[in-house]
């Protein structure tokens, strides 16, 4: 297999290094950039890594965990919220009174101009 010339391989080595920034912002973004760093460190200094293990085990549990807490923390807040409009619609609605009403809605197909 031939190797790229020199200007294929500057142009890679551009793109590379001109797409650090998106990563990092999306890394951020997303709230892995601290796992990211710990790989980064860990498969640079493995020497480092060897030489404390407690310390390199603590960061990547650390780096690990926050994301998970993060994300766990959204998944709470919008289950929360969920339940809470759903409360101030069910207190505010009005019920339903005879059958007539149920089948009346039904056939207007009010849920056909929903959108699901």
């Amino acid at each position: 297999m031939n190797a790229p010339n020199l200007w294929l391989q500057l142009l890679i080595a551009f793109l590379g290094v001109a797409s650090i920034p998106a990563v990092i912002t999306i890394l951020g973004k997303i709230h892995l950039l601290p796992l990211a760093v710990y790989l980064l460190a860990d498969y640079s200094f493995p020497l480092w890594a060897s030489n404390n293990p407690l310390v390199s085990t603590t960061l990547m549990i650390v780096s690990i965990l926050y994301p998970v807490l993060v994300w766990g923390g959204k998944a709470v807040q919008w289950w929360q919220e969920e339940q809470c409009i759903r409360g101030k619609m069910l207190a505010t609605a009005t019920p339903l009174n005879t059958a007539e009403d149920v089948l009346a809605l039904q056939e207007n197909n009010w849920y056909d101009e929903c959108d699901w």
